[in-house]
């Protein structure tokens, strides 16, 4: 019975009123050129920004975009989390975060900026192997979570614009 409601609402047309559409945002956002990150090593930077190009489907015309959008990602900064009992860390707590700045080409300044930041904890192991695995995968989580915060700063931002 309930798939039936759904079905005969989706069918009239019917949109939740906390829906938004972004078709409008995607469309400024294929023409925005995302510059290469700075600040950390550059095997994070091109991760960053491949995940940032894949969210907003930027087509980066480079010259001819209408923004470019720069990012200055940190280095990570890792801290003790837990102490065991004999005084070691039996997990870390690495933290990183980005700057970012939306520049209007046509009038050559920022538009736009903002800081976003993400932290995850990771378990020491009895291998190091492993447990540096898990520390670069760590890295990997949180590199994608600041893009996707960067994403939807950049596409709320475009949604409000002219």
């Amino acid at each position: 019975m309930r798939y039936l409601v759904i079905l005969i609402l989706s069918a009239c047309g019917f949109r939740p009123m906390y829906a938004t559409d972004n078709s409008r945002a995607l469309q400024q956002a294929a023409d925005i050129h995302i510059a290469p990150v700075s600040g950390f090593d550059g095997q994070h930077g091109i991760k960053l920004r491949n995940e940032v190009e894949r969210n907003l489907r930027a087509d980066n015309n480079g010259e001819r975009a209408r923004y470019t959008l720069r990012i200055r990602m940190s280095q990570p900064r890792s801290q003790d989390y837990t102490l065991s009992k004999q005084g070691t860390a039996s997990s870390y707590l690495i933290t990183i975060s980005a700057d970012y700045s939306i520049i209007d080409n046509s009038i050559g300044r920022a538009v736009h900026s903002d800081t976003v930041n993400h932290s995850l904890s990771y378990g020491v192991l009895v291998d190091k192997y492993s447990t540096e695995m898990l520390r670069i995968e760590t890295i990997n989580l949180i590199i994608k979570n600041l893009a996707n915060q960067i994403s939807s700063g950049t596409l709320g931002f475009l949604s409000m614009r002219p």
